[in-house]
Order: structure tokens, then C-alpha cells, then sequence
């Protein structure tokens, strides 16, 4: 992926198998910040394909001993965090999940 191809991401129609799998871990592992849509997980593969898929660079967090490391995969766009209101997820609070 070349550029900043993750600015345009849509997440207006889900319609492909990849966006309803981000969609179900926003809705699960997710969070919206202001203007940033982000999500953490201590599962690297995972955060590796969601980052290469949507063209954006993710950021590993070292932690104790006693924990797995974190990786976070965070996209600040406002009109993104629009799109994914529209499917229920809420700053804070992700809500149920309409059906279209």
C-alpha cells in the first residue's frame, strides 16, 4: 500500500468480508477518541493485516514481563468516525449494531 491510503478508507457501506470483520473488532475491541478511531490488541498478526489492509501504520507498546506487548492501529479522521456512527459505534460506548 502506498501513501496515506488509509484517508480514504469509507466504512459508508460495508461491503466486503474485511470491513465487516474491522467493524465486529471496533465494536468489540474499539474505541473513538475525539477524532481517532482506534483499536489495541496484544495480537500482532492481527493488528499487521488490519494495518496493511487499510494502508496505516501501527505503533508497539513494550509492557512488564508479566504482559504481552500492545499494538495499536489508530486512524484520526473525522469523517471515518462519522461512517462508523452510522453502524453504532459511539465515543466511550460502542451501541448495537444496526443492520442494513
Amino acid at each position: 500500500m502506498r501513501g496515506k491510503q488509509y484517508e480514504s478508507f469509507s466504512m459508508t457501506e460495508i461491503d466486503s468480508e474485511f470491513k465487516a470483520y474491522y467493524l465486529g473488532l471496533l465494536a468489540a475491541d474499539g474505541y473513538i477518541v475525539n477524532n481517532t478511531v482506534g483499536i489495541d490488541l496484544t495480537d500482532e498478526d492481527c493488528i499487521k493485516f488490519l494495518s496493511s489492509s487499510i494502508g496505516k501504520t501501527y505503533r508497539s507498546y513494550k509492557r512488564d514481563e508479566k504482559r504481552k506487548d500492545k499494538h495499536r492501529l489508530a486512524i484520526n479522521n473525522p469523517r471515518l468516525v462519522a461512517e462508523l456512527q452510522q453502524h453504532g459505534i459511539y465515543p466511550r460506548k460502542s451501541k448495537t449494531i444496526k443492520g442494513h
